[in-house]
C-alpha cells in the first residue's frame, strides 16, 4: 500500500474514487512529484464544480481483508498532504473496520486533517478491530477543489501497551475516595475558578491524566500532593490541605489590587462545545466583570478522601491577566505517543465519568425536584467503568449514569456502533408486547401478536435488563424507549420471535435487522390534513407541512370540530395549525435557564425564556379535540403543553412523556456523546411539568383485540368527543 510498486501517471491500483455527485470529475492517480517517501505517492483530485454554489467533494478508499486482525487491535500509518486552501475546506483520513451491514469502530478526532498543510503530515491511527469484521477501510477525503496526497501506507498489530490502552481492573475502596476527590476538585476548578489558565485549559487530557497520578495515592498526605500537583498550575490561588489541618496562607493575589477588575464565571446553562443549531446563544459560558463575592470569599469544600480547599471563584484581573501572572499549564499524560482515548481504555472510561458527573453535578436543573444521591452515583460509576470490558459495556455504565436523573432527553450516542433494526413496530398493550405493523416480507407475525420472547428470553427479563439503563422522566416514557432498544440491533444476526396471535396459536419469526425505517405512525393512511365526515376534520401534526393548508383552510376555519393527532413528535410547521386555534397569543410553559457563578448550585437563579406563539388568522372556531400518547416529548411535550395551559381543547389518549425543554449535549474522550436537558420547564402556572407532563382529560388506549382489527381506537374516541359522543 505505500505505491512503491505503481507506475506513475496511472491510478493506484486497489482504490477507488467515491465522489459525493456524479459527474464532478474526481479522479486519482500515481504521482511522482514530492512523495513523502520513496518515489510516489497517490494523489486526489477534484476539479473546481461546475457550478459555483455547487458542493463536491471526494474520496479515495481501498478496503482490506480483515480476516488476519479480527479481535486485535492494529495501527495504520501513513502521511497526507494538501494544497487545498479554500476557506473552510478540509481534508481527512479515515481508518474503520466494517462487518456485513454494520459500522464498526473509528477515530475521527484521531485522523481528521482540518487544517491541511502543504507539508507531508504523518499519522499513525489505532483501531480495535470487531470480531465479526469482514473489512477494513481507509478512507482519504476533501471537500474542496485541489489535491491531496496520501503515502507511506502501512499496517501492523499492535498490542494495548503500545497504543497506551489500559486493561480493566477494579478500583480499590481508597482509589474510589482518591478519584472522588479528584472529580470534585476538577468540577470546581473547571467551571468556577476564572483564572487565564484553567479557561484555556483541555479539559479532556487532564481528566485522563488525573486519573492516573490521583488513583495510587496511599492516604491523604500523598493525595492532597497529587491535587496540588495537578491543580495548582491551574488555579494558583486555590489553596488544597489535609482536612482537619492547617490551612495555608491567603494568596498575595487575592488581597485588594487598586487599578485591577474582577472577573468570574457566569453560566446560563453551561457552553460544552457544541453550539445548537440555529440557538447557538442559549447556552453561554463567559468570564466577566462582577463586584460580588471578593476574591478574598474563598469557597470552601470538603473533597473526600482527606482532602479539603479553599478555592475563590472571582479573581482580580490586570491588562495582562489574571492574577498572579503565571505560564500556561502543562499536562503531562503518561501514554505513549500512539495513544487516542478509547472506550478499551480505562482511563479514559474514569476520566469519562469524572467530566460528565461535573456536568450534571454543577449545571442539571433538575435536582430539587427529582432528588438523588448523586455523589453515591460517581462512586458506582467509576467501580462500574474501571471493570468494564468493552465500549459497549461502558456506553451502558454511562447509560445507567444519565438514567439515574430520570432525565427524558438522557441517551449516549456512540457513533463507532451503527444501530440496526428489527423490521417490526410494537408498543406496550394491556401489559404485554404487541406487534403494530411488521415489513412486508416478514413470515408469521402480525399486527395484534403477542410477544412472549425474543432470542429465547421471556419479554419481562429483557425488559429488566434494560430499565436501570433507560434514562425517562415518567414511567410510561421509559417504557416507550425501552420498546424502542428492544428493536435496535448492533448487529445483522438473524433475531428469533416467539409470540402468539390473539387465538392463542403460537407462532416463531427469524427477523433480520436492517436499516428499517418503519413509519411509526400506525395508521398514517389518512391524509395529514383531510375531513372524515361532515364538519369534522383530522389534522396530524406529526406529518403536517405548510403546503397542507393550501385548498383546506377554509374548511378548517369553518369546521364544527378538528381531532390533532399529536401522538409523536410534531413537525416543524406544526405551530402554524395551532396558532390558529386562539385569537390571543399562547403561551409557552415557564422555561427557565439556570444561571450559576459558584459550585454545586448552591446559588442558582433563572433566566425566563418563556415565549408567545402569535396567533394567526382565519381563527378556528370549532372544537378542538388533541390526540396524544407517551411518544409526545420534548417539542411533542412543549406543544402538549401549551395546549392544557391554554385550555385549547379536550385531551384523549393517555400521559405525555414528561419532558420538555433544549438539550445540551456534549462529547466525551472515546467519541460518547451525552444528550441531557439543559434548562427547567414548569407549567404556565409554575407548577411541575418534568416527571408529570400532560394527562388526557379523556383516557384511552389500544387494545389486543383493537390492534388485531385493524381499528384506531385512540380516534375513535376523539371522533366521538369531537361528535359530542363521549
Amino acid at each position: 500500500m505505500d505505491f512503491e510498486s505503481d507506475a506513475v501517471g496511472q491510478p493506484p491500483p486497489g482504490w477507488t474514487v467515491d465522489m459525493a455527485a456524479a459527474g464532478t470529475g474526481a479522479s486519482a492517480m500515481i504521482d511522482g512529484d514530492r512523495p513523502e517517501s520513496g518515489h510516489a505517492s497517490a494523489r486526489l483530485t477534484l476539479p473546481p464544480p461546475a457550478a459555483a454554489d455547487a458542493y463536491a467533494s471526494a474520496t479515495l478508499r481501498r478496503d482490506i481483508d480483515a480476516a488476519p486482525y479480527r479481535g486485535k487491535i492494529v495501527v495504520i500509518h501513513l502521511a497526507m498532504r494538501t494544497d487545498i486552501k479554500s476557506q473552510g475546506a478540509f481534508a481527512s483520513v479515515i481508518f474503520r473496520a466494517r462487518a456485513e451491514r454494520v459500522q464498526g469502530r473509528f477515530y475521527p478526532d484521531a485522523i481528521t486533517n482540518r487544517a491541511p498543510s502543504v507539508d507531508w503530515t504523518s499519522y499513525d491511527l489505532p483501531l480495535a478491530v470487531p470480531a465479526d469484521a469482514d473489512r477494513l477501510a481507509l478512507a482519504m477525503s476533501q471537500t474542496k477543489p485541489g489535491s491531496a496526497w496520501l503515502d507511506s501506507v502501512r499496517i501492523h498489530i499492535a498490542d494495548p501497551a503500545e497504543v497506551g490502552w489500559e486493561a480493566p481492573r477494579p478500583l480499590t475502596p481508597r482509589g474510589i475516595a482518591n478519584l472522588h476527590a479528584f472529580a470534585r476538585l476538577l468540577g470546581y476548578v473547571r467551571f468556577f475558578h476564572p483564572s487565564d489558565q484553567a479557561a484555556a485549559a483541555d479539559w479532556n487530557s487532564i481528566a485522563i491524566a488525573g486519573v492516573q497520578r490521583i488513583e495510587d495515592a496511599p492516604d491523604a498526605a500523598k493525595l492532597v500532593k497529587a491535587l496540588r500537583d495537578i491543580f495548582m498550575p491551574l488555579a494558583p490561588t486555590l489553596r488544597i490541605y489535609a482536612t482537619g489541618g492547617s490551612v495555608l496562607p491567603r494568596p498575595v493575589a487575592l488581597a485588594d489590587t487598586p487599578g485591577a477588575t474582577i472577573v468570574g464565571w457566569q453560566h446560563h446553562g453551561v457552553f460544552l462545545g457544541l453550539p445548537l443549531p440555529g440557538n447557538s446563544a442559549l447556552y453561554t459560558s463567559e468570564r466577566i466583570g462582577m463586584t460580588n463575592p471578593k476574591p478574598a470569599d474563598a469557597f470552601p469544600a470538603d473533597l473526600g478522601g482527606g482532602a479539603s480547599i479553599l478555592m475563590p471563584t472571582t479573581l482580580y484581573r490586570d491588562d495582562k491577566g489574571t492574577l498572579p501572572h503565571v505560564p500556561p499549564a502543562q499536562i503531562h499524560l503518561h501514554k505513549p505517543a500512539l495513544f487516542v482515548p478509547s472506550g478499551l481504555d480505562r482511563s479514559t472510561r474514569l476520566a469519562d465519568v469524572i467530566l460528565s458527573w461535573n456536568v450534571f453535578q454543577h449545571f442539571y436543573p433538575y435536582f430539587a425536584e427529582e432528588p438523588v444521591d448523586w455523589a453515591a452515583v460517581l462512586d458506582v460509576t467509576l467501580a462500574e467503568a474501571a471493570t468494564d470490558g468493552d465500549e459497549a459495556e461502558f456506553r451502558a455504565t454511562l447509560s445507567k449514569e444519565l438514567a439515574a436523573l430520570r432525565d427524558g432527553h438522557g441517551y449516549v450516542y456512540f457513533p463507532h456502533q451503527k444501530e440496526l433494526s428489527l423490521p417490526v413496530l410494537w408498543d406496550w398493550v394491556e401489559d404485554r408486547l404487541v406487534v403494530l405493523r411488521v415489513e412486508p416480507d416478514v413470515k408469521g407475525l402480525r399486527p395484534g401478536d403477542v410477544v412472549d420472547r425474543i432470542d429465547g428470553v421471556p419479554v419481562a427479563n429483557l425488559l429488566a435488563h434494560l430499565m436501570p439503563t433507560i434514562a425517562a422522566s415518567t414511567p410510561q416514557f421509559q417504557m416507550d424507549k425501552a420498546l424502542w432498544a428492544i428493536m435496535r440491533r448492533t448487529s445483522s444476526a438473524p433475531v428469533t420471535v416467539q409470540a402468539h396471535h390473539p387465538d392463542g396459536t403460537a407462532v416463531t419469526a427469524a427477523l433480520t435487522p436492517d436499516e428499517y425505517k418503519i413509519d411509526p405512525l400506525a395508521f398514517d393512511d389518512l391524509k395529514p390534513v383531510s375531513e372524515l365526515r361532515p364538519g369534522i376534520w383530522y389534522v396530524d401534526l406529526r406529518r403536517f407541512k405548510k403546503s397542507d393548508l393550501d385548498g383546506t383552510l377554509s374548511g378548517l376555519a369553518g369546521a364544527k370540530a378538528i381531532v390533532i393527532d399529536m401522538r409523536g413528535y410534531p413537525t416543524p410547521d406544526a405551530l402554524m395549525v395551532v396558532a390558529h386555534l386562539s385569537d390571543k397569543p399562547i403561551p409557552t410553559g415557564q422555561f427557565d435557564i439556570p444561571v450559576a457563578s459558584v459550585p454545586d448550585q448552591t446559588r442558582v437563579t433563572y433566566q425566563s425564556v418563556g415565549w408567545s406563539l402569535p396567533a394567526a388568522v382565519p381563527r378556528f372556531t370549532g372544537k378542538f379535540v388533541f390526540l396524544t400518547d407517551a411518544d409526545a416529548a420534548s417539542y411533542g411535550d412543549m406543544v402538549m403543553g401549551m395546549v392544557e395551559d391554554n385550555h385549547l381543547g379536550a385531551i384523549v389518549g393517555g400521559p405525555t412523556a414528561g419532558i420538555d425543554g433544549t438539550i445540551n449535549p456534549f462529547v466525551l474522550p472515546g467519541d460518547y456523546r451525552l444528550n441531557w436537558t439543559g434548562f427547567r420547564v414548569r407549567k404556565l402556572d409554575g407548577s411541575r411539568f418534568m416527571g408529570v407532563g400532560v394527562s388526557p382529560t379523556v383516557p384511552a388506549a389500544p387494545t389486543i383485540a383493537g390492534i388485531a382489527a385493524g381499528r384506531d381506537e385512540v380516534l375513535e374516541k376523539g371522533l366521538a368527543v369531537a361528535d359530542g359522543r363521549r
